[in-house]
């Protein structure tokens, strides 16, 4: 038989060349993994996530007050965490593990809530007699101190150079830093004690929580919550 002839490729067979994807694909494919688990096995190992057991770094925190009406920690943009000891504000640098002692209030009053500004170089400091003082942080100076409130300070939150504080007296005081007067609004609405704020992502709305167990919304222009939840049975 000549090299012509069809009798020498009569029992030869030739697999068609195929790429991933074709062998994904394809139905009869010679491979014994199937489509779904060829993928499987090319996409890349997902590396498992290690959750540690133990806290990286324990910060000794004497006479931290046992009320967790009261916000006493706080986490700034510039990685500082502040802490309110007693009558002492004092900052601890997560970048070089550096603690300063920002402010101390004497023997008269204690610190009851601290909030850093979306900058994290003002922080706002409540006090037990209800007052709320701004801070200069880099340069550890105190800038002014806004009266109003009646009772302690618990609860503050910050919207750009606007400052929310809610307290025992249950009422809700806005505040603008850069106005000689101590608030620009006053909200009234809890029965019981303020006990924590937070702004929308857009500043346009404020929610609280007070001790009567309501949640309440503000809107940014208006003096009357604009919603109102009871469903809670604790604060």
């Amino acid at each position: 038989v000549g090299s012509g002839s069809p009798a020498r490729n009569l029992f030869r067979f030739k697999a068609p060349r195929q790429n991933a994807l074709d062998l994904k694909r394809s139905s009869f494919s010679l491979s014994p993994i199937g489509g779904g688990s060829h993928g499987l096995l090319s996409s890349p190992r997902k590396i498992k996530r290690k959750i540690p057991k133990v806290p990286f770094k324990v910060l000794d925190a004497p006479q931290l007050q046992d009320d967790f009406y009261l916000n006493l920690v706080d986490w700034s943009s510039t990685n500082v965490l502040a802490v309110g000891l007693s009558s002492c504000v004092y900052l601890w640098s997560a970048c070089t593990s550096k603690v300063t002692k920002l402010c101390d209030l004497g023997s008269e009053d204690c610190v009851t809530s601290v909030s850093w500004t979306h900058r994290g170089n003002h922080l706002a400091v409540g006090t037990n007699k209800g007052e709320v003082q701004i801070w200069d942080a880099s340069k550890q100076k105190q800038i002014r101190t806004m009266g109003g409130h009646t009772a302690r300070v618990g609860a503050l939150a910050w919207n750009a150079n606007q400052l929310a504080s809610g307290s025992r007296d249950r009422h809700i005081y806005r505040r603008d830093v850069r106005v000689p007067e101590f608030y620009t609004g006053k909200l009234v609405g809890h029965k019981q004690e303020v006990c924590g704020l937070k702004w929308s992502f857009d500043d346009q709305q404020l929610a609280s929580g007070g001790n009567d167990n309501k949640l309440f919304i503000w809107n940014v222009q208006s003096t009357l919550p604009v919603a109102k939840f009871g469903d809670h049975t604790a604060a």
